[in-house]
């Protein structure tokens, strides 16, 4: 059914439920909070960091809602608000939507909904309808309320981004003020990383992948348990962002892998088994890709060229009405063409928008921010000359690990986002890896001195 869409804005229903999801957030993470009294930095930054995100989302609603009037945000919630009146109708049918991906129940859910302005983002079949599937069950929790819906995405996107804290936290405990920094308040990982968007669900997949990794392969923890958690958000991201997966995987190889090296005594051949496990974890992750490949369509290896070609010209394209950037020829995809784009896309990624090149308040916020990591990036690089990088990577090497995810992601949105605007959300998961990766370099280099919390 044909409808004008009109963007949602707060109303007395709205308003009134803000307060009664404050205090259920506030009563879950005080509950969750009490397991770390004994320890006073977690007990701190837990609090500090939940509602750093739920703030943010509450704020990135609004600012969806008045400043931009309307987004993609609103789209997906508009169809999560569709789905509970389709629930109404026809409960079966409603149900089967979200667990089935039978073309009928799709194209009936369609011709039974207001769908005008949003129908561009329900294309079946698309990662996009598996991302509503999932924002119409937490909009139902959500009582049909975007705002409300919006702190529930932000709760539980800190739960997944506190696991990635207490994995770091576990190995660096001396180091949990500046961990803390790059992973729970940098503030466009916040912000970005917070309200309805696919962007939120993945980078918080990410993190419970990380965390089911580490405490259950390296630690050896509830290993049954962990794997399955890790499993299900690996599945999860391949459906919403394959490329974040593909990403992944050859980091993660080389980080198991290189776990073993760290357990030998002896420094000298735990240096020289070094290229070993390097070579493995790369084959192993090699090994990986040509078996989950296939199941992420778009984003499988030989869908690449096809899909990071549609990303460059759609946003060009829409770069035509915002901050875009270019790094040339967009039809190169040969492997030398792509090396030479290899260091301006990682740049982009890393360091832009410069504060020149920003036409919004919220740009120029992420330019500061990109600012202040090249200089955090350049301390580094005058403190070692270079010279001494080779020791970091060899005596840490979760240095490695973070380093070839900020790689190979970073290169992968650097090369495609052609558009500020997507950029700053696309990086999301590369920031808290490259933070962590210098700050690891600067605790190798301050080795033997006290490092104050």
């Amino acid at each position: 059914m044909d409808g004008a869409f009109i963007p949602y804005q707060l109303g007395a229903f709205d308003l009134m439920l803000i307060p009664l999801f404050l205090v259920l957030i506030y009563f879950l993470g005080s509950r969750a909070r009490a397991k770390y009294a004994g320890n006073t930095v977690l007990f701190k930054y837990f609090g500090q960091a939940m509602w750093a995100k739920v703030l943010s989302a509450m704020a990135f609603c609004i600012i969806y809602m008045y400043y931009y009037n309307g987004g993609d945000t609103m789209a997906y919630y508009h169809w999560g608000h569709e789905w509970i009146k389709f629930l109404g109708d026809n409960p079966g049918r409603a149900i089967e939507f979200i667990f089935s991906s039978d073309r009928d129940v799709y194209l009936d859910f369609i011709y039974n909904s207001y769908w005008n302005s949003c129908l561009y983002i329900m294309k079946y079949g698309s990662s996009e309808v598996s991302f509503i599937k999932l924002v119409s069950i937490i909009n139902l929790l959500g009582a049909n309320s975007m705002i409300c819906t919006s702190l529930l995405f932000g709760y539980f996107s800190f739960l997944g981004v506190w696991r990635l804290y207490l994995v770091f936290y576990d190995m660096y405990p001396h180091l949990a003020k500046p961990i803390a920094r790059v992973i729970l308040f940098v503030p466009s990982v916040v912000f970005w990383g917070s309200g309805i968007m696919k962007d939120t669900l993945t980078f918080t997949c990410l993190c419970w992948l990380i965390y089911s990794l580490y405490f259950g392969i390296l630690k050896k923890e509830n290993l049954g348990r962990n794997l399955l958690i890790g499993f299900i958000n690996a599945y999860v991201i391949s459906v919403v962002k394959g490329y974040i997966l593909l990403a992944f995987i050859p980091a993660a190889g080389y980080w198991i892998f290189s776990s073993y090296k760290d357990k030998i005594r002896s420094s000298f051949i735990r240096t020289m088994a070094a290229p070993l496990f390097l070579v493995l974890g790369v084959g192993g992750s090699a090994l990986a890709l040509s078996l989950v490949g296939g199941s992420l369509g778009k984003y499988s290896v030989d869908n690449l060229e096809k899909t990071a070609l549609g990303y460059q010209t759609w946003h060009t394209t829409a770069s035509e009405h915002g901050s875009g950037y270019s790094l040339g020829d967009i039809g190169d995809f040969s492997v030398g063409g792509m090396l030479k784009k290899f260091p301006l896309a990682i740049n982009v990624t890393l360091f832009r928008p410069y504060p020149w090149e920003t036409s919004s308040p919220f740009m120029m916020l992420a330019a500061i921010e990109s600012l202040v990591m090249l200089l955090f990036t350049l301390n580094i690089v005058w403190r070692t000359k270079l010279v001494r990088l080779p020791e970091a990577l060899v005596k840490d090497t979760n240095i490695v690990f973070c380093l070839i995810f900020t790689a190979i992601l970073g290169f992968a949105v650097g090369f495609t986002s052609y558009n500020f605007g997507a950029l700053v959300r696309y990086k999301i998961p590369v920031v808290p890896f490259y933070g962590i990766a210098l700050i690891l370099i600067d605790n190798v280099l301050k080795r033997g001195k006290k490092v104050n919390n």
